[in-house]
């Protein structure tokens, strides 16, 4: 009975790990020279145009860097999150890999004597 359950309960936190992994993934900034590229052709669009005074210029140009910054530290803390849930998903695979051979051994020996 107390191994039904502890299978469940590391079935359930296999399942939310992965819902939790794959739900980060979309928050990682793979490419980030990439996406540093276009934001430097935004600010060189917002420098080559002449209808806004250079006051207003830099503030889009603070507003492109601030959501740049604000994109690469999602992108920290999904990284960070799924290697913890990486690492709980690895132990719960050994637990159960414990559970299930120490189970099968019992049976061994039954079966032997």
């Amino acid at each position: 009975m107390k191994k039904i359950v502890v299978v469940m309960l590391c079935l359930a936190t296999i399942s939310v790990c992965s819902w939790l992994f794959l739900e980060r993934v979309n928050l990682l900034d793979i490419p980030s020279n990439k996406n540093d590229f276009y934001a430097n052709i935004e600010k060189q669009k917002i420098d080559e145009r002449i209808d806004i005074h250079s006051c207003e210029k830099s503030i889009l140009k603070r507003e492109i860097d601030l959501i740049r910054r604000k994109e690469k530290e999602l992108s920290q803390i999904a990284w960070q999150t799924q290697v913890c849930t990486q690492i709980v998903i690895g132990l719960q695979v050994i637990l159960l890999l414990f559970i299930f051979l120490n189970n099968s051994d019992r049976n061994l020996r039954k079966e032997k004597k």
